[in-house]
């Protein structure tokens, strides 16, 4: 029996070989940093704060696309203690109405749920989509998890444009 591969030597591999591609540094905030410079490079929005990494946000140029085709109705999700740290994670999913499956458009991870960063993401996620088309982009619906701050947000950086509604799950909580 001690000569069998075990699911565990298989896991450890993987995560060796996973940490190695991913982490660009043993610092978490250098390699943040050297990620979101990478991206930048890659024609991906980007939005970080260069001085403190206090907040990372990104999307590929596909995820940028698919919010341009599909992102008349999105959900805006804030999940709080990300990997066990005092870390927000706010991300929008947009329904493809082709396939009919939720597709994860854009990301921001930080340190704090200030409704004024969460609209100066939006916002400046909406002059990289303004800037894709002729059209100014402006959401109809976004569907969210009651926060003020998400609300604050959302209403400030579309000009109070989008209908706001809120997560069921959430309501029945």
């Amino acid at each position: 029996r001690g000569n069998f591969i075990t699911y565990d030597d298989v896991y450890n591999i993987l995560y060796a070989i996973t940490a190695k591609e991913v982490r660009k540094s043993d610092d978490d905030t250098i390699s943040a940093r050297l990620w979101m410079e990478q991206l930048d490079k890659n024609n991906y929005f980007t939005f970080y704060d260069k001085v403190t990494d206090l907040y990372h946000g990104f999307s590929s140029p596909w995820q940028l696309d698919q919010l341009r085709q599909w992102g008349d109705v999105f959900c805006f999700d804030g999940t709080h203690h990300v990997r066990g740290r005092d870390t927000y994670l706010f991300s929008i999913v947009v329904k493809n109405k082709e396939t009919g499956h939720g597709v994860p458009v854009a990301f921001l991870l930080t340190k704090t749920q200030r409704w004024e960063l969460l609209k100066e993401w939006l916002c400046q996620l909406k002059v990289k989509l303004d800037q894709m088309c002729t059209m100014p982009y402006f959401p109809t619906v976004v569907i969210t998890d009651q926060g003020q701050n998400e609300i604050n947000a959302i209403r400030y950086a579309f000009d109070f444009k989008p209908r706001i509604f809120y997560c069921a799950w959430h309501i029945l909580q």
